[in-house]
């Protein structure tokens, strides 16, 4: 079996050294993926930026929250898109 938690917003947690912590908490407790749904496209840099961080442990999931569906949300959503990249594959 393996642990993930199916959503996290660990990159929302400003303090660099509380944020190691967490995750090292979830290694410790054999919790094995986290996934890094964003909400919004300014949300983007920063998943992205702790995958590369923690890379086999953290994988990020692009779309918008439904509290991010505002007017515009079209140009929102294309920004998302084209923020898309290539991350290894998930064991």
């Amino acid at each position: 079996m393996i642990l993930t938690d199916t959503h996290t917003h660990l990159y929302y947690q400003d303090d660099n050294v509380k944020r190691a912590e967490l995750i090292q908490r979830c290694i410790d407790n054999d919790v094995k993926r986290l996934f890094l749904p964003n909400v919004d496209a300014a949300s983007v840099p920063q998943i992205y930026r702790l995958a590369d961080e923690y890379p086999g442990i953290c994988y990020p999931m692009l779309g918008m929250h439904p509290c991010s569906v505002k007017e515009g949300w079209e140009e929102e959503l294309a920004i998302i898109r084209a923020s898309k990249k290539i991350i290894p594959y998930m064991p």
